[in-house]
């Protein structure tokens, strides 16, 4: 839990807030303690949303549907407003971490305590089902970890089984990767699809990943609905029920109620949760409230402590200063380190240094592609999407970009559009638009305008509530940013948020776990001699700011960066500047970023310095790394292969075609689309085979440009530069659809 900001509200009805438990795409949830002294869970509904009809009504339908349920495993309605100014809805407060949140720190469940959370979930969709609502978006999060069993909350999304139609068109409520393949598709969703939802929950619960691995909304969503569920790692005991509840037909799936039959009939014990867990729920326990802190008012800070870790203790004005609340979101938080390491004097820089248009030309941005991480697992070809036999891979046009975006950041938002944010467009001149692409209708369409024109800032993040950060970079003059930005897709508009401690340009950003943002390395000055970076910092969305974590052992800018699949961080390639003359230097040190120590480690040596390589997270939580170029020897054709497990780089297949500043996708089948780079025509990698061919042409040059997997299964490629400049053209790749593909 995060203390109250200054603009948070104290009271709302007859509740007074103590602190933040989280958020989602709806609103802040606080802490709330009623007259009496009774905790709550308060959700507020954010206030530009308060003033949408659709958005208030929704809201209006779930407090009606959560009302209709009671029982022993779901957090109960105690409290609402619907027609106030501010709609909220009070739920009573439940003393544990989330499922998400337990598997994070302490690992995988065991067997028995898988068994006894199936047997909750189920007694509770059993409830939930009996007052004619369908959850909707039953997850990890969603399922709380108490003394006394599992509790369902969040009905944010749920509404009477009635009162599906009201759903707009083409809407997909859920959450990619524990949601139903009809869910997915936007067809009809009824209890079937909880208990869908309910298999991919007690799979993450005993494996520590979902059955569909990770990866981007639109990877997730095409598995959700063509691949099989990856259940090798479950024990005997349990893979039976994941297996009936995640048959793709809903009519193959068991009811919540013959679940509990099957999982059901005994007693609950109170250590039903392994011993490291059951340890920690001490702190999440309602505390016993002084006789003055009771009602609306100041919380009394006599009523404070400075209690050991772990134990419950009365939340007050002093929190900020000395303790944390119970959580039902991340653990304790890390100390800030305000330390960085000495940046060394810089280097003498390329033919960017004197106007914006060299900046741009001179760049090394890393493609760094957030894609599936699923274990070994058959491999299914997209055989509904092509039921007619082999079609081979191809290039088509689609509509062209509003605005030249040379150099600009591309996002996948949750929905599967894409986002396309600032770049160069034109020598010298910058453009602060942005604007989104609907893979549903083809187009592009404004996306608001930023408050800063930037250029050279690290990869775009998705934050859990579905805004999109933007932080960092440089300006026509090469002044460089220390600001940042959300985007609101609800809105449509841009907003100032916490700026970053250390303005920097050429940074990488990941998106971690926990929902934070990190912000690593990168440059600042003067272009005649560059400053380069080690310094790191975290963002908070909970409460918009910037705070230093673990310092990088080696200052660079340019390099390439990925979230592996154990929710580490793999910082590779870049260049920085050496010795007294400023000369070149492309660091071949690799490190990986551990969220849970804030600390970076060696991870071994590339074999060359390396910069714009292009990275893929594989379906074996290998990390591929391919192309780039250096200031040696420029562009050259080479692919490397990092294995978590062992912590060891190793040399895969040469690519057939050198490029300087590639875009690699992983698609469907598992396979590596590696285009763009100086050439027109794409490769394909296998990474079972460790072999490389061919691929389907290009019709533009789009060199610079990035690729995402869309949910239809094709590769939108935008945002680069052809022969004339910055390029407002857009392509669709479709791979090679087979019929049969190898198991």
């Amino acid at each position: 839990m995060r203390e109250l900001q200054p603009a948070d509200l104290q009271v709302i009805g007859s509740y007074r807030l103590l602190g933040r438990l989280g958020s989602g795409g709806m609103g802040q949830v606080f802490l709330g303690l009623s007259a009496g002294g009774r905790l709550v869970a308060v959700k507020v509904i954010r206030a530009e949303l308060a003033a949408d009809p659709q958005f208030r009504a929704r809201f209006k339908r779930e407090i009606a549907a959560a009302r209709k349920v009671s029982g022993l495993f779901t957090a109960a309605v105690v409290d609402e407003d619907v027609e106030g100014p501010m709609p909220w809805l009070a739920t009573a407060y439940v003393a544990g971490p989330s499922l998400a949140q337990a598997v994070a720190d302490h690992g995988p469940l065991p067997a028995a305590s898988v068994r006894a959370l199936a047997a909750g979930l189920a007694e509770s969709l059993t409830a939930i089902h009996a007052a004619g609502v369908v959850h909707r978006d039953l997850k990890p999060s969603n399922v709380l970890l108490a003394e006394d069993g599992p509790r369902v909350i969040d009905f944010g999304i749920s509404h009477a089984a009635e009162a599906t139609s009201l759903t707009s068109a083409g809407l997909v409520l859920g959450s990619p990767g524990f949601m139903s393949p009809e869910q997915a598709e936007g067809g009809v969703v009824g209890p079937p699809s909880d208990v869908f939802s309910l298999g991919a929950v007690i799979t993450f619960a005993a494996t520590g990943e979902g059955p569909f691995g990770a990866g981007s909304t639109a990877a997730l969503i095409y598995r959700v609905v063509h691949s099989p569920a990856n259940l090798g790692g479950l024990p005997g005991e349990i893979r039976p029920l994941a297996e009936r509840c995640l048959a793709k037909d809903p009519g193959e799936r068991p009811t919540a109620s013959d679940l509990l039959a099957v999982v059901g009939g005994g007693q609950l014990s109170t250590s039903w949760l392994p011993a490291s867990l059951s340890a920690v729920l001490a702190r999440y326990a309602p505390p016993r409230p002084p006789a003055e802190a009771a009602g609306p008012g100041p919380v009394s800070s006599a009523a404070a402590g400075d209690p050991s870790p772990g134990a419950a203790y009365w939340p007050t004005a002093t929190m900020a200063s000395s303790g944390r609340l119970p959580t039902h979101e991340a653990g304790p938080v890390k100390p800030a380190d305000p330390t960085t390491r000495p940046a060394p004097r810089n280097r003498r820089r390329l033919a960017w240094i004197a106007a914006i248009a060299a900046i741009v030309a001179a760049s090394a941005s890393a493609a760094v592609v957030m894609s599936a991480a699923g274990g070994s697992r058959p491999r299914v070809p997209a055989t509904v999407l092509n039921p007619g036999g082999p079609v081979p891979a191809r290039w088509q046009l689609t509509a062209s970009l509003l605005t030249g975006h040379s150099n600009a950041r591309l996002v996948q938002l949750h929905d599967g559009r894409v986002l396309a944010i600032s770049g160069a467009s034109g020598p010298g001149a910058l453009t602060s638009t942005a604007e989104i692409y609907d893979p549903g209708t083809g187009k592009w369409t404004q996306a608001g305008t930023l408050n800063d024109a930037r250029v050279a800032f690290g990869e775009p993040s998705v934050l859990p509530d579905g805004d999109v950060l933007v932080a960092g970079g440089t300006n026509v003059n090469v002044v460089d940013y220390a600001t940042a930005e959300l985007y609101n897709p609800a809105t449509n508009q841009w907003t100032f948020t916490g700026s970053l401690n250390t303005s920097r340009r050429y940074d990488v950003q990941v998106e971690l776990a926990n929902g934070e943002v990190l912000v690593a390395t990168g440059s600042h000055g003067p272009p005649t001699c560059t400053r380069y970076l080690s310094s790191a910092e975290l963002y908070n969305p909970a409460t918009g700011r910037w705070t230093y974590t673990g310092s990088t052992l080696v200052p660079r800018e340019s390099a390439s960066a990925i979230r592996l699949a154990d929710g580490r961080v793999l910082l590779a390639g870049g260049y920085n500047g050496g010795g007294s003359a400023c000369t070149d230097t492309d660091p071949v040190d690799t490190e990986i970023y551990d969220p849970a120590t804030g600390q970076w480690s060696f991870a071994g040596n590339l074999p060359h310095g390396w910069l714009g390589g292009a990275m893929v997270l594989l379906p074996d939580h290998r990390v591929l790394m391919v192309d780039g170029w250096n200031t040696g020897s420029g562009a050259f054709a080479e692919a490397v292969i990092f294995n978590p497990a062992t912590g060891q780089w190793s040399e895969a297949a040469r690519p057939i075609l050198p490029r300087s500043g590639a875009a690699a996708t992983l698609l469907p089948d598992g396979n590596v689309l590696v285009s763009q780079g100086g050439q027109r025509q794409s490769e394909i990698y296998d990474p079972v085979t460790n072999t490389w061919s061919l691929d389907a042409t290009a019709l533009d040059e789009n060199n610079g440009g990035q690729t995402f997997l869309l949910p239809d299964g094709k590769v939108l490629v935008a945002g680069g530069d052809d022969s004339t400049g910055p390029s407002t053209t857009a392509e669709l790749y479709t791979p090679t659809l087979r019929q049969t593909g190898r198991q």
